[in-house]
């Protein structure tokens, strides 16, 4: 069982309010994988994700890049068609361009860090 988070990235509560929404979830069993929605919230070695994973002591998977939402409901996750756009030069005009359908992302895994002794 895992729990989904979908939001923008920069809206994500801090983590005593969104460590509540998740733990409170009925669909929630302690210590099951959370998969944070949240475009490239799995970007780098002290992510969203990894940070997120430290503070709940779960399992949490986050993007390696932007995700696409559809109307259907269905997800990808992949960089823009405008090359060279990262969440740090995001425009409007580059989410415009739509996903680059030829080099689909993934959902990186982040177990909690073991405190140093």
């Amino acid at each position: 069982t895992s729990v989904e988070i979908h939001a923008p990235f920069r809206l994500i509560p801090r983590w005593t309010r969104l460590w509540q929404q998740i733990s409170s979830h009925p669909s929630y069993n302690g210590g099951d994988t959370v998969r944070i929605m949240a475009c490239n919230a799995g970007v780098g070695t002290n992510s969203y994700a990894q940070q997120l994973a430290n503070f709940c002591s779960c399992p949490v998977q986050g993007p390696d890049n932007f995700v696409w939402y559809w109307p259907n409901g269905n997800t990808v996750v992949a960089p823009t068609n405008t090359v060279g756009v990262t969440w740090q030069n995001y425009t409007p005009a580059a989410g415009a361009s739509g996903p680059n359908l030829n080099n689909i992302g993934s959902y990186r895994l982040f177990s909690p860090a073991v405190p140093a002794p």
